[in-house]
């Protein structure tokens, strides 16, 4: 089992959903930049091994990365995965001409 990651290389994968990662696709499903996604790796903030020369990030490590970040921004909300994540109520009322209102 092989997927076919930005045309030329070939990652062991489950489904759809590689294991490994390189830094800059990991970056981008975060939706940071480069430099600071490696920062993260190299502070050990998100699992990578390294194969070769090459550093890639563990998927799963990814996803692990994310649910510490969610479970220590909403202590005690019995936050367990990704899929629990609801919309908050705002606390400030909306004004007249904000962008953030409908």
């Amino acid at each position: 089992m092989s997927a076919l990651i930005n045309g030329n290389e070939n990652v062991i994968s489950t489904g759809n959903t590689p294991l490994l990662l390189t830094v800059e696709q990991a970056a981008v499903m975060l939706g940071l930049g480069r430099t600071t996604t490696y920062e993260m790796v190299m502070r050990g903030l998100i699992q990578s091994v390294k194969i070769g020369r090459r550093r890639l990030v563990v998927r799963q490590g990814l996803d692990a990365y994310i649910s510490q970040l969610m479970s220590s921004q909403f202590p005690g909300s019995g936050f367990s995965g990704l899929h629990s994540i609801e919309p908050r109520a705002s606390a400030a009322p909306c004004r007249s001409g904000s962008r953030m209102c409908p």
